[in-house]
């Protein structure tokens, strides 16, 4: 009975450590990276209620001395990458994009390793963290904060495309409606108050006109 309790302990234990251990080898190396002080930008998105974030966007742009940092990245996305739900890998490894799903949180791990001549390679790194149990997100919500200047940049333009790709366009298609809808309501309003704006000054005008004529 006690055996099979330990079991059921350590398998909990373990599922509950997975989701953290998908892309730990990435990340024990980016936390290394940061210590030593490389320059990294942060987008951090919070529930306007609770505080908690639902979107964070870090991006790290360094050059690899002797392509140290650089080699031990592709191994580690590598390693990784049999934890991910998606895989993208061309240039031999220098292209790199991994996706990790845990119930409704979503991280996109994208790497780039530009090569240059007699010079350290410049590496690009951009891991974005998505939380949907904290705020629903649509799969294109902040494309441009995911795929942008620096996603272009790190994926090219077939990146863009395969994050486009992997939108629900029966949702989108159902969003935008109502999103259309939702703002021709707004530009009508917008319309009466005009025109009753419009009245207003027409009555002002006639009133000015008649005050002028009888004075």
């Amino acid at each position: 009975m006690k055996a099979k309790k330990l079991i059921l302990t350590m398998v909990a234990v373990l599922i509950a450590c997975s989701p953290m251990m998908a892309q730990s080898r990435i990340d024990k190396i980016v936390d290394e990276i940061e210590q030593k002080g490389v320059d990294v930008s942060k987008v951090v998105k919070r529930d306007p209620k609770t505080k908690k974030p639902y979107s964070i966007v870090k991006s790290l742009t360094f050059y690899s001395k002797d392509s140290n940092y650089a080699n031990r990245l592709k191994e580690a996305f590598r390693k990784d990458a049999e934890d991910a739900e998606q895989e993208s890998v061309s240039n031999k490894g220098n292209n790199y994009r991994l996706v990790f799903v845990d119930g409704k949180k979503k991280s996109i791990y994208s790497l780039n390793i530009q090569e240059q001549q007699d010079k350290d390679p410049r590496v690009l790194l951009k891991i974005v963290m998505r939380d949907g149990d904290v705020k629903e997100i649509n799969d294109y919500d902040g494309i441009l904060n995911i795929f942008g200047a620096e996603g272009i940049e790190l994926n090219g333009i077939d990146g863009l495309l395969e994050g486009l790709g992997n939108i629900d366009m029966e949702k989108f298609g159902r969003d935008m409606e109502k999103w259309g809808e939702e703002f021709g309501r707004k530009m009508e309003k917008y319309g009466e108050k005009m025109e009753k704006f419009g009245k207003k000054v027409e009555e002002n005008k006639k009133r000015i006109e008649k005050k002028n004529n009888n004075a």
